[in-house]
């Protein structure tokens, strides 16, 4: 299996509204997220379909774009509708956003993970169901000789 992981971060500012803490208060972050895909399978690409790829680096660049572009140097709180945007939330939405792209492209990829880190030793994860589920059908597929 193959797993490909693009990394990206932006600036931002946020509260976590009724939260009793310095979280509660007004306060910015500089926000590293990295998704990984993965899928068994390689597509030939190139103007001779001769570059074995799972996806193209320069799909998953673009994808990091339009985050960057619509969230950097923002109140989450205003930008995705919420009034505590904790990195848990941020890592599901972007999650969706992520996964409704691939799908869209991509057949035989799949997103794995997408994770969130508030600072450099603090990150939240989300995997949806589709990416455990995949896991565990390959592995079968492995272990039954596929």
């Amino acid at each position: 299996m193959y797993f490909l992981t693009k990394k990206f971060s932006f600036d931002a500012a946020h509260k976590l509204e009724g939260y009793s803490g310095k979280c509660g208060m007004l306060h910015g972050h500089l926000y590293s997220c990295e998704f990984t895909v993965c899928g068994n399978h390689l597509t030939l690409k190139g103007k001779d379909k001769n570059i074995p790829m799972l996806m193209d680096f320069k799909d998953m660049k673009q994808l990091t774009e339009s985050i960057i572009e619509f969230h950097d140097h923002t109140y989450l709180n205003d930008t995705m509708q919420c009034s505590a945007p904790t990195a848990e939330f941020m890592a599901s939405l972007f999650y969706k956003h992520i996964n409704t792209y691939i799908t869209s492209l991509y057949k035989n990829v799949f997103l794995y993970s997408v994770k969130v880190w508030e600072t450099p030793d603090s990150c939240a994860e989300y995997r949806g169901n589709d990416s455990d589920e995949f896991l565990v059908d390959q592995i079968k597929g492995y272990i039954n000789g596929g």
